[in-house]
């Protein structure tokens, strides 16, 4: 018999690129995007949840930051305006909230108010008052005792005046100038002594609303309680700038007035339109600010003086601290 060929099976056909990638290889894209999917959508879910959770929270309580110290404050009292203009005119091209004291009756009393008024600085009466005797030492302010009382000049107020003299003459005052916020005394080392002479003075300011400034020009002054305890809100000098007349003296009085505002915060000075005392306040009032020092007019502190207890305490520094004030006629 004739032999058979052995018929060989066909080889097997080669599989496609797609065919040998595993399963899970060609799923794990679907998985991959499914997943994030799935974490996108989480994501807003909690974001949502968070924004919910962050409306209803309650705001979040301020800090509280301790309050800055004030600055230490002087006030600056330029009396005796009358006599000249020109010391004012320079004194207010300062530019500082300096306070004018007019007196009455002088050749130019009434221009310079209007300066002043004019150009928005506070203006008080500068009454003038019976000082004691005394000898002048060259500047009119002080000097060994004598028998003869200075004058005080027009529109004065005197001891030997009954209390209604005494009201209509400082009242006639006040009225020659309607500015004023304020007064006080010129001279009056005498006056000022004199509780019962004192009360009828300062009458006139009750009806005015006006506040009172002892210049202190006595040590035994009864001038700023008696003007307390009638009702008046009253204040008193610390420091005068130029009782003795050169500019190196100003200056150190004008760096005690400083020291003795940064010992209790504030403190009060009182000056003259001295051309000496004019040039130390040109070079020294701009650099308060540098210094941590505010300018401020005196009402200012007489607004914030108590009228039970008297007030921003002047004159003697406590707590061993000396007594600064300087009494003059």
């Amino acid at each position: 018999m004739p032999k058979h060929k052995k018929k060989h099976a066909a080889p097997p056909k080669p599989k496609s690129f797609l065919e040998r990638i595993p399963l899970w290889v060609a799923y794990f894209p679907l998985v991959l995007a499914a997943a994030a999917i799935a974490i996108v959508l989480l994501y807003k879910q909690e974001l949502r949840a968070a924004l919910r959770r962050a409306a209803l929270a309650p705001p979040p309580a301020p800090e509280v930051l301790p309050p800055e110290p004030e600055a230490p404050r002087i006030a600056i009292v330029i009396d005796d305006l009358g006599y000249t203009l020109p010391p004012i005119e320079r004194l207010l091209a300062i530019r500082a909230p300096l306070t004018f004291a007019v007196m009455p009756g002088r050749p130019y009393s009434t221009q310079a108010a209007a300066l002043v008024v004019r150009e928005g600085r506070e203006l008080i009466l500068h009454q003038p008052m019976e000082p004691l005797p005394h000898r002048s030492n060259g500047n009119g302010y002080g000097g060994e005792p004598a028998s003869e009382v200075p004058d005080p000049g027009p529109g004065a107020v005197f001891l030997s005046m009954s209390e209604e003299e005494i009201t209509r003459q400082v009242a006639a005052n006040l009225e020659a100038f309607p500015a004023v916020v304020g007064m006080n005394n010129h001279m009056g080392s005498a006056f000022t002594r004199d509780a019962g002479q004192m009360r009828a003075a300062l009458v006139p300011l009750l009806s005015r609303g006006l506040y009172f400034l002892d210049s202190k020009t006595a040590p035994d002054s009864v001038a700023q309680d008696t003007a307390r305890q009638a009702g008046l809100r009253a204040i008193g000098r610390d420091v005068f700038l130029d009782h003795e007349i050169n500019e190196e003296f100003i200056s150190r009085q004008f760096a005690e007035l400083v020291r003795i505002a940064k010992i209790r915060g504030s403190a009060i000075a009182i000056g003259h339109p001295h051309p000496e005392t004019v040039s130390v306040l040109e070079r020294e009032i701009p650099k308060l600010a540098a210094d941590g020092i505010r300018l401020v007019p005196a009402g200012v502190f007489a607004r914030e003086a108590s009228l039970e207890d008297g007030g921003v305490e002047q004159g003697v520094i406590k707590n061993g601290e000396p007594e600064v004030s300087r009494t003059l006629p």
